[in-house]
C-alpha cells in the first residue's frame, strides 16, 4: 500500500509554509473504528458512534449499555430453503428505483422496497411469510406482518422466544440478531440483562456498573453464560468451566486478537449485491469450504459492521452437503475482537473438510475503508456514486464475513450484482455476465476463481468508470479505469505500469501469475494507492497526470507510486508476511524495489540519488529519536497494526534493504530473492525466511563470509530501533572507529539500558584513490564491538570518506582534520566527491551538529560550497536540513540575520535556474528551479514575490487560461500572491479549484489556498476542512489543516482548532490515528516552553481518548524538548556565527 511516509510521494502532497512548499509525512491509510449496523429486513440505521453496535430496547425495560460480547442465537423471521438463496427485491422512489435480486437453491427469500422514505419488505419461502413495513422518512419505520394490523413479529426457536421492541410511538420492532445482538429485556441504568432460550437452557448475559472488564462464564451446552462488568478499571476476564478448565485472558490491552488455529479456509464464494443508487445497504452471501487443522467445537471468524441473517448459517461436511449438517447451539459476537462465534453441537473431525454458508447484510459506509461509497461529479453536474473496496490491514471482515488474517490464504470467486448500466471489477477477470432473475436492469457478474491469497488483497469496484486498454505485455492485459471525464488523464499509467511490470518479471525472473491488471483511480481514497492482485486502487493524483497541469514532480510520482504497486505484486502478494510484525517486507520492498522501476523508466531521473536525499535521509532524522520503534514490532490490535504503515516500515525498511543489496552484491541479492520467492509463492513468511534465502546466495557467491548469516546482520538493524553513528578518529595512518546510538537528544531521565550495537558495513575511500563505485563492505564492525582499527590509510593530509554513496543506515563523524580537508576539497573542486557522498556530508554535519556532536562552525562552513554546487540531490539534502534552522529562528530576534545567509546561498542558485519556467528542461532542473523559487519567495526575495503575484493577476484577468502558470510553479506562485492579496485572490483560487479536473492541480491550490495571511479565511478554511460537502473531500483534510499549521500566521489558530475541536474532528474521521497525525503536524516548529506545557496538558485532558493518537502525540512532545534544548544550546551560537560572518542585522540608533 502506498502512504504517504514516503518523502517522493509527499512531493505531490506538499504542505506550503507561505511560498515554500514544504514536504508533509503522511500517514498512511485512514482507518477508522467507527461501526455501522443493519436491521435486516425491517431496519436499517446507522450505529451510534460511541460503540457503533445497534442495541435495541425491550418495552417493559430502562436504557442499556452494549455488549463487549453479544448472544446471537435468536434469528430473524426470515426462511430460506437453499444455499443461497436470496433474493431481495426493491423498487420505488423511495430506494432510488434499486431493483436487486439474487436466487439459488430453493425458494429463497424476496425483499421488496418501495414509496417516497417508506419501506415495504416482502419475504416469501417455505411456509409464506409475508412482512410488509411501511413508514415516513428513514427513521419512521413501522413494522407490520400479515397485512394492516400491526401484528408483532414472533420467532420462536427451541426456547420458544418472542423478541420485542417498543420505541417511540409505540412501534414494535422485531429483533435482528446480527452485530448489535438482541437485548430483549434490560434492567436499570448500566446493567442490562439478556435472556434469550437456547438448546436445552437459559441464556442470561448480565452487564452492571461502569467499567471495562467482562466476566464470561459458560458451563456447557444447556448450562448459563453470564457477562458481568465490573466497576471502572475493571480487567477483561472471560472464564470457561466447562470442559478444559478456567481460562484467565489478559487485560483489553494485552487481548489475543488471532482467530484460532483450528480451521483454514480453502475457498470461499462471495456474493454481493450493493445498492449504491438507493439506500447504500449491501445483500450478502458467503460460502467458505475449509479444512479442520485440528478437533474443535467452535468455529470463529471475523465480522465487522454486518449482520448475519443467523437462520440461514449452515456448517455441512463436503461430503455430505445434503445431510443435516452440524447444529450450531449460539450465535456469539466478540466486539472487542470483532469475532462472529458459532458453538456447535459437535466436534468438527481433524483433516475433514466443511462449508459454512450465510446470508448478511452490509452497508457501503463513507469512511473509506471495506466496502464503502464514492462519489464525484459528472460533466453536467450530478452526482456520481462508486463502490469500492479497501481491505488493508484489517477491514475485509466490513464486507464479508471471513478469516481476515494474513496468512489464512484461500481462493476467492466473486460474484457482484450491478444496475446494466454500470460494470464491475475484481481481481480475476469477468467469465459470464447474466441477468438477476426476477430485476430488471439488473446484472450478475462472474470472476474467475483467484489464486490463493490474503483476505486484505480481495478487491471489487462497481461504477460507471471507462478504461483504455494495452497488450504491450503479450501476456497480461493491463487496463487502466477512471470517471469518463479524465480518463485522457490515464494515459502515461497505461503506458508505464506494462513496462514496469515487465521490468519486474525480468527483475524477479517469475512471470505475472494473473491474465489481467487493472488500475484504477478513485475519487475518495483513503491511502496513495493500494496493491490488490490483478486490482490495484489508486487515489486521483497517484494514477492520473495531465501533461499541461500535473507538472513534472507528478509524472515521476506517478512513476513512483505505480511502480511501488506492482512491484507488491510480488513482494506482498505471491509471498505475504504471515502477520503484520513484518509488514516492512511488503512496504520497504515495493519502495526500494520499486525505486529500481522509477530508474528503469527514468534512468536521467537519478532516483537511486534522489533516494538516499529523500527516503533515507528523511527517515534517520525520524530514527534518531527515542521515540522511535524497531521495524519489526510485534502487534495485536488492529489499532496497533495501522501505526505501523509509517515511515520506518517503508522508508527504514527500503534504505536497509539496499544496505544489503549492496553489501550481497546486486547479483546475488536478485538470486535470493529469486529463491524467496519461487520457493514459497502462494504462501506466507517471516523475516527470518528471507534471511535464509539470502545467507545461501551469499555462501554460494562468495560475497558473504562463511562464518557469518544475513539473519546475524540483520536482525541487529530489524529488531531494534534506532542507528548508530560511527566516530572516525584518524592517527597517522590508523583510524580509530567506534559506534554508538545516534540520538539527536539524549534524555537523562530515559530508562532504556539496552546496548545498541550494530553489524555495520564499513566502505571508505580516500583522496588518493578517489574510488565511489565499490559499495561491498571494506571490513564488518560486529555488534559485539564498540570499537576496531583500520590501518593503511593516507597520511593524515589527505581526506578520507566513509560510508560510499551513503549504502549504510548510519552517520559518520571525523576528527576536526578530517572535516577541514573535506571543507577544503568541496571549496576546491566538490566534483571529485561523488554526488550522493556530498549529500551525504551536508545532511551528516548538519544532523550531528543538531545533536551536540560537531560544532555548527563547521557544519555551516560545510555549506560555503552551495554557491558552485549545480547537482539537485545535495541542494535537497541542504535545503531539507536549512529548513530546520529557519523554522526555530522564525520567531526570533536572530531571524533577519539567518534570511541573509539564506538569500546569499539561494541567489546565485535562483539566479541561474531563472523565475521563467521551461517544461522541457531536465527533471532535476525542473526540480532545482521549484526549490530555487519556493525558497526564495518564502523569505520575500522581491523578484521573486513580485513575478509571482503579477503571474497569478495575470491568470485572474484570463481564468479560462489555466496555462499561464507552469503547473511547476503553481503553489508557489499562487501561495505568494495569496498571502499578499486578500479575499479576492483567495476566491479566486476557490473557484479554480472547485472547477479543476485535474488532481494534481487541486492538490496544489488546495496547499496554496492556506498561505492567506487573513486569519478569518483561514479559520474559515480550518472549518471546510472537516465540515461535510464543503467542496473538501474528506481524504484532504489532513492537506489542508497541515497548509494552515506550517503558515506563521495560521500555525496557533490550527493548534487551538485542534484542542477546541477534537471531538468535531473525531466525528469527522472516527480515526484517533488522523489526530495524532494533525497534532505532530501543527507542533512540528514548537520550540518554547509553554508550547510544550500545552502539549502535555493536551496529553493529559486526553488521555483516556487518545488511543492510535497517542504515539504521535508522545513524538509531538519529545521533538518539541528536544527543540527547546536546541534553542537553549545552539541559538545564539548561530546568531553569533552569522554576526561573525557578515549576516548580522542590526538597527540603527540615531
Amino acid at each position: 500500500m502506498t502512504g504517504y511516509s514516503q518523502s517522493r510521494e509527499a512531493l505531490d502532497m506538499d504542505v506550503t509554509k507561505v511560498g515554500r512548499p514544504v514536504s508533509l509525512v503522511r500517514k498512511p491509510a485512514v482507518y477508522v473504528q467507527r461501526r455501522v449496523a443493519v436491521l435486516l429486513a425491517f431496519l436499517f440505521v446507522s450505529a451510534t458512534l460511541a460503540t457503533g453496535l445497534l442495541v435495541y430496547f425491550n418495552s417493559s425495560q430502562a436504557e442499556g449499555t452494549s455488549k463487549k460480547t453479544l448472544d446471537l442465537t435468536v434469528s430473524t423471521p426470515l426462511q430460506e430453503t437453499g444455499v443461497g438463496g436470496v433474493v431481495p427485491q426493491e423498487t420505488g422512489v423511495g430506494a432510488g428505483g434499486v431493483v436487486p435480486q439474487e436466487t439459488g437453491v430453493g425458494d429463497g427469500v424476496v425483499l421488496q422496497e418501495t414509496g417516497v422514505g417508506g419501506v415495504v419488505l416482502q419475504e416469501t419461502g417455505v411456509g409464506g411469510v409475508v412482512l410488509q413495513e411501511t413508514g415516513v422518512g428513514a427513521g419512521g419505520v413501522v413494522p407490520q406482518e400479515t397485512g394492516v394490523g400491526g401484528v408483532v413479529p414472533q420467532e420462536t426457536g427451541v426456547g420458544g422466544v418472542v423478541p420485542q421492541e417498543t420505541g417511540v410511538g409505540g412501534v414494535v420492532v422485531p429483533q435482528e440478531t446480527g452485530v448489535g445482538g438482541v437485548v430483549p429485556q434490560e434492567t436499570g441504568v448500566g446493567g442490562v440483562v439478556l435472556q434469550e432460550t437456547g438448546v436445552g437452557g437459559v441464556v442470561v448475559p448480565q452487564e452492571t456498573g461502569v467499567g471495562d472488564g467482562v466476566v464470561l462464564q459458560e458451563t456447557g451446552v444447556g448450562g448459563v453464560v453470564v457477562l458481568q462488568e465490573k466497576g471502572v478499571g475493571g480487567v477483561v476476564v472471560p472464564q470457561e468451566t466447562g470442559v478444559g478448565g478456567v481460562v484467565v485472558p489478559p487485560s483489553r490491552e494485552e487481548v489475543n486478537i488471532r482467530l484460532p488455529r483450528a480451521l483454514k479456509p480453502l475457498h470461499y464464494m462471495v456474493k454481493l449485491q450493493p445498492f449504491i443508487n438507493g439506500n447504500f445497504s449491501i445483500q450478502g452471501f458467503v460460502q467458505v469450504r475449509m479444512v479442520a487443522l485440528q478437533a474443535t467445537s467452535n468455529l470463529t471468524l471475523h465480522i465487522a459492521d454486518i449482520i448475519t441473517k443467523n437462520d440461514t448459517i449452515k456448517l455441512v461436511p463436503v461430503d455430505d452437503p445434503e445431510g443435516p449438517g452440524i447444529g450450531i447451539t449460539q450465535n456469539l459476537y466478540d466486539n472487542e475482537r470483532q469475532f462472529y462465534i458459532a458453538l456447535l453441537e459437535t466436534e468438527l473431525v481433524e483433516g475433514k473438510q466443511y462449508v459454512l454458508s450465510m446470508q448478511f447484510t452490509g452497508y457501503l459506509n463513507d469512511q473509506l475503508k471495506g466496502f464503502y461509497r464514492s462519489t464525484y461529479k459528472d460533466q453536467d453536474g450530478n452526482d456520481r456514486w462508486i463502490a469500492v473496496s479497501q481491505f488493508e490491514p484489517t477491514d475485509a471482515r466490513r464486507a464479508f464475513p471471513c478469516f481476515d488474517e494474513p496468512s489464512m490464504k484461500a481462493e476467492f470467486e466473486i460474484y457482484l450484482a450491478r444496475e446494466s448500466s454500470m460494470n464491475a471489477i475484481s481481481n480475476m477477470p469477468k467469465v459470464e455476465s447474466f441477468p438477476v432473475e426476477g430485476q430488471e436492469g439488473w446484472m450478475w457478474d462472474h470472476f474467475n476463481t483467484s489464486v490463493p491469497m490474503s483476505t486484505y488483497l480481495v478487491a471489487f469496484v462497481v461504477s460507471d468508470f471507462v478504461h483504455m486498454d494495452s497488450q504491450d505485455n503479450d501476456h497480461v492485459l493491463f487496463r487502466v479505469w477512471s470517471r469518463e471525464s479524465a480518463i485522457d488523464q490515464a494515459s502515461y499509467a497505461l503506458q508505464t505500469g506494462p513496462e514496469v511490470l515487465t521490468f519486474f518479471e525480468n527483475y524477479f525472473s517469475i512471470p505475472f501469475p494473473l491474465p489481467k491488471q487493472d488500475m484504477i483511480a478513485i475519487p475518495d481514497f483513503s491511502a496513495g494507492a493500494m496493491e490488490n492482485w490483478g486490482l490495484i486502487t489508486y487515489r486521483e493524483t497517484d494514477m492520473l497526470l495531465n501533461p499541461v497541469a500535473s507538472g513534472a514532480s507528478s509524472m515521476e510520482f506517478v512513476t513512483v507510486v505505480v511502480a511501488h504497486e506492482l512491484a507488491h505484486q510480488w513482494f506482498g502478494n505471491l509471498v505475504t508476511p504471515k502477520w503484520w510484525t513484518d509488514i516492512w517486507l511488503n512496504e520497504g520492498f515495493a519502495t526500494y524495489v520499486g525505486t529500481l522501476g522509477v530508474n528503469h523508466i527514468g534512468p536521467t531521473w537519478q532516483s537511486m540519488e534522489q533516494f538516499v536525499s529523500g527516503d533515507l535521509q528523511d527517515v534517520l532524522a525520524l530514527d534518531c529519536l527515542q521515540s522511535s520503534h524497531p521495524i519489526s514490532v510485534p502487534v495485536g490490535h488492529p489499532d496497533e497494526i495501522n501505526q505501523i504503515f509509517d515511515s520506518i516500515s517503508y522508508s527504514k525498511g527500503a534504505s536497509i534493504i539496499r544496505m544489503m543489496s549492496n553489501f550481497l552484491t546486486e547479483a546475488t541479492f536478485r538470486k535470493g530473492l529469486t529463491n524467496y520467492l519461487s520457493n514459497l509463492a502462494y504462501g506466507n513468511a517471516e523475516q527470518d525466511d528471507l534471511w535464509q534465502f539470502l545467507s545461501e546466495a551469499g555462501h554460494e557467491e562468495a560475497t558473504l563470509p562463511a562464518d557469518l548469516t544475513v539473519k546475524m546482520v540483520m536482525d541487529t538493524w530489524t529488531l531494534q530501533m534506532g542507528y548508530p553513528v560511527v566516530k572516525v578518529v584518524r592517527n597517522g595512518t590508523l583510524a580509530t572507529l567506534t559506534q554508538e546510538r545516534f540520538l539527536l537528544i539524549k534524555n537523562e531521565n530515559w530508562t532504556d539500558s539496552h546496548d545498541y550495537k550494530w553489524w555495520i558495513p564499513l566502505t571508505y575511500t580516500t583522496q588518493e584513490n578517489p574510488n565511489f563505485e565499490s559499495t561491498p563492505p571494506d571490513v564488518w564492525m560486529k555488534d559485539s564491538e564498540s570499537q576496531i582499527m583500520i590501518s593503511s590509510l593516507p597520511s593524515q593530509e589527505h581526506w578520507v570518506i566513509f560510508n560510499v554513496q551513503e549504502t549504510g543506515f548510519y552517520r559518520v563523524n571525523y576528527d576536526d582534520d578530517n572535516w577541514n580537508l573535506l571543507i577544503k576539497q568541496l571549496n576546491t573542486n566538490h566534483t571529485l566527491i561523488h554526488v550522493v557522498n556530498r549529500a551525504q556530508i551536508i545532511d551528516d554535519a548538519l544532523d550531528l551538529a543538531q545533536a551536540g556532536q560537531l560544532s555548527y562552525n563547521t557544519a555551516l562552513n560545510v555549506n560555503v560550497y552551495l554557491r558552485n554546487e549545480t547537482e539537485y540531490v545535495p541542494w535537497e539534502s541542504a535545503l531539507s536540513n536549512l529548513e530546520y534552522l529557519e523554522m526555530m529562528f522564525t520567531r526570533s530576534a536572530g531571524y533577519g540575520a539567518l534570511k541573509s545567509y539564506l538569500l546569499a546561498i539561494l541567489t546565485p542558485l535562483y539566479d541561474s535556474v531563472g523565475f521563467e519556467d521551461n517544461l522541457n528542461d531536465p527533471l532535476l532542473e525542473q526540480y532545482k528551479r521549484v526549490e530555487a523559487l519556493s525558497w526564495a519567495c518564502n523569505l520575500d526575495y522581491q523578484d521573486c514575490v513580485h513575478n509571482s503575484v503579477s503571474l497569478f493577476q495575470q491568470w485572474m484577468d484570463n481564468p479560462a487560461n489555466r496555462s499561464i502558470i507552469s503547473p511547476n510553479l503553481m503553489t508557489t506562485v499562487c501561495c505568494t500572491a495569496i498571502a499578499a492579496g486578500g479575499e479576492e485572490e483567495w476566491n479566486f483560487a476557490w473557484n479554480q479549484y472547485l472547477t479543476s479536473n485535474v488532481g494534481a492541480e487541486k492538490n496544489k491550490l488546495l496547499v496554496a489556498l492556506g498561505c492567506s495571511r487573513e486569519i478569518w479565511i483561514l479559520s474559515r478554511y480550518l472549518d471546510m476542512s472537516f465540515t461535510e460537502d464543503s467542496g473538501i473531500r474528506k481524504q484532504d483534510a489532513h492537506t489542508v489543516f497541515g497548509s494552515v499549521a506550517r503558515n506563521d500566521v495560521g500555525r496557533d489558530l490550527a493548534w487551538n482548532y485542534v484542542r477546541e475541536e477534537w471531538e468535531k474532528i473525531s466525528n469527522y474521521f472516527g480515526s484517533f490515528t488522523t489526530l495524532g497525525d494533525l497534532v505532530k503536524t501543527v507542533a512540528y516548529e514548537f520550540n518554547t516552553k509553554q508550547e510544550k506545557y500545552e502539549l502535555e496538558l493536551f496529553r493529559e485532558e486526553h488521555a483516556g481518548e487518545l488511543e492510535t493518537a497517542k504515539r504521535a502525540v508522545d513524538q509531538a512532545i519529545e521533538r518539541t524538548t528536544n527543540n527547546i534544548a536546541w534553542m537553549e544550546n545552539y541559538y545564539d551560537v548561530i546568531v553569533l556565527w552569522l554576526h561573525d560572518n557578515g549576516y548580522h542585522k542590526m538597527i540603527k540608533h540615531f
